[in-house]
């Protein structure tokens, strides 16, 4: 129980009295004037100071959100997802962002499997892709830099796989090498 819930429940029980206290003549049929003089109430006790004697209170977690799973020989490995669903989304992407924090990525869901390309117009900073279909990486591309000052939209180098894909997940360049992610891994995903 929380600090916050035990201080209702003492305040209910504590409110509760006061009432029990104040219709005693009434429950005797006596009315205002007529009750008895109450019985003296005991000395009250000091209040504690504040949290003696009290279980701390819980600490809450963090919802997770958003998870990528990796099931790996050397035990599982997650990423923290940030999720485009849609077509505004998918379009800025990752272009502009900060760069990621190790074990951060974005998945882009799609509707339908299919070839998605990809480029790396408005990126900051190199990444991984990965495209997965039915819990498995099915093509990565590794450590793609980002958009030169001489690329336009005519010679950008563009990224799509072998295969039709539903997800495609962005990490840092460097993650799936680090990790030992190929093509073929498995891959489960949470809150997605």
């Amino acid at each position: 129980m929380t600090r916050k819930a035990r201080r209702r429940a003492l305040a209910a029980a504590g409110g509760a009295a006061i009432l029990a206290l104040g219709t005693r003549g009434r429950a005797l049929g006596q009315e205002g004037g007529d009750a008895p003089p109450a019985e003296p109430a005991p000395p009250a006790e000091p209040a504690p100071p504040e949290g003696a004697g009290q279980p701390q209170p819980e600490t809450e977690t963090p919802p997770t959100g958003p998870q990528a799973v990796f099931d790996l020989l050397d035990g599982p490995v997650v990423v923290d997802l940030e999720l485009a669903r849609t077509d505004a989304e998918r379009t800025k992407g990752l272009g502009g962002h900060a760069p990621l924090e190790d074990g951060d990525g974005m998945l882009f869901v799609f509707d339908l499997p299919a070839r998605h390309a990809f480029w790396m117009k408005g990126m900051t900073f190199p990444l991984d892709i990965m495209w997965i279909e039915e819990g498995v990486v099915v093509h990565l591309e590794h450590d793609l830099p980002p958009s030169g000052p001489q690329e336009t939209d005519a010679n950008r180098p563009i990224y799509s796989p072998f295969v039709p894909a539903r997800y495609v997940l962005e990490v840092n360049a460097g993650f799936a090498a680090g990790h030992g992610i190929v093509p073929g891994t498995a891959v489960a995903f949470s809150d997605v």
